[in-house]
């Protein structure tokens, strides 16, 4: 085993724009910081593994139940930022109702449940971090502070773990490559410069296995590829379940517009950089509008109810029909 290092948290490019943004980051946040732990334990012991024979991995690189923990692990991240966008929205539609907007009159659970609350932020019932759970423990904890969810436990498990499946695979896929050319590299030559600086000698024990790791990037000294999964994976989660929950004909007249929301640092991107602070159909997925670059996006969505979006309107406001 290498020696014991402080475990990177989620770095500062895991945020979203706005102080709903914010707040969803501070909740996903633990389960983001155990899928990267989770990820580098997997990877350390097929390393271990492989080196301890002096053999490169060849077809695949994990055992059948380090690929069970790291489907677990993305399984829990998956779920929590699934039900954590599902939840603001129905928040969301909770709080345009006591503003006295409404639904059809056969979508009554919201606005019974908005009748007699007071004022409320989007996600004032969690007082802590998510904790990672799987699935069916995942979505009892939420129902229990957002019981209008009404998720079907043995339909919702299985779906979120054959997303996590396809994610872990493709994990592995990724790895497989990132070992085999850094344990080629170092068990035949190595890269560690002796003291006198005579040249260069392979590496052994503990240093080659903590080397591996930072070559792919799983590492506390080098997470960057741990940290994109994990990210990528639960902000693409989190905005899936909110364009789930949005798709209900009830919600679509209530939330008829969104609008897109951007990160201006410098860093945003110059694809997703023209889509800011633009108007699209509430039909519209947020996956469909921001394109095929998933990770490094720091973008979201805010819902536009139909009060809100016919005000915009009388600014001038356009719904844009193509991205």
């Amino acid at each position: 085993m290498i020696p014991a290092l402080p475990v990177a948290g989620a770095s500062k490019a895991f945020t979203l724009p706005g102080r709903t943004g914010a707040r969803a980051v501070e909740l996903l946040r633990d389960v983001v910081d155990h899928g990267i732990r989770t990820l580098r334990a997997t990877v350390e012991s097929a390393v271990e593994r492989h080196a301890k024979a002096g053999s490169l991995p060849h077809g695949r690189l994990f055992t059948a139940a380090e690929l069970g923990r790291l489907i677990a692990a993305f399984t829990a991240s998956s779920t929590a930022a699934d039900l954590l966008g599902r939840t603001a929205t129905i928040r969301r539609a909770e709080r345009a109702i006591e503003r006295g907007e409404h639904l059809r009159p056969r979508a009554v659970r919201f606005s019974a449940v908005a009748s007699a609350a007071p004022r409320f932020a989007v996600y004032e019932r969690f007082a802590a971090a998510i904790p990672p759970r799987p699935p069916r423990s995942a979505l009892r904890y939420f129902l229990d502070l957002v019981p209008q969810l009404g998720l079907d436990p043995g339909r919702y498990g299985p779906r979120m773990e054959r997303h996590a499946f396809t994610l872990a695979a493709a994990t592995e896929e990724s790895m497989l490559a990132k070992v085999q050319k850094s344990l080629a590299l170092h068990m035949a030559s190595g890269s560690q410069r002796d003291p006198e600086g005579r040249g260069f000698t392979p590496l052994r024990g503990p240093e080659l296995i903590q080397q591996v790791l930072d070559d792919a990037g799983v590492s506390p000294r080098n997470p960057q590829y741990a940290e994109m999964a994990f990210r990528t994976n639960v902000l693409d989660s989190y905005h899936t379940g909110m364009d789930r929950q949005l798709a209900t004909p009830d919600m679509q007249e209530l939330f008829p517009a969104w609008e897109y929301l951007g990160i201006r640092d410098g860093r945003e991107g110059d694809d997703h950089r023209p889509k800011f602070g633009k108007f699209y159909p509430g039909a519209a997925s947020f996956a469909s509008v921001r394109g095929n670059r998933p990770w490094n996006c720091r973008c979201s969505k805010r819902p536009l109810t139909r009060r809100q979006w016919e005000r915009l309107r009388e600014t001038r406001a356009v719904m844009e029909t193509s991205w």
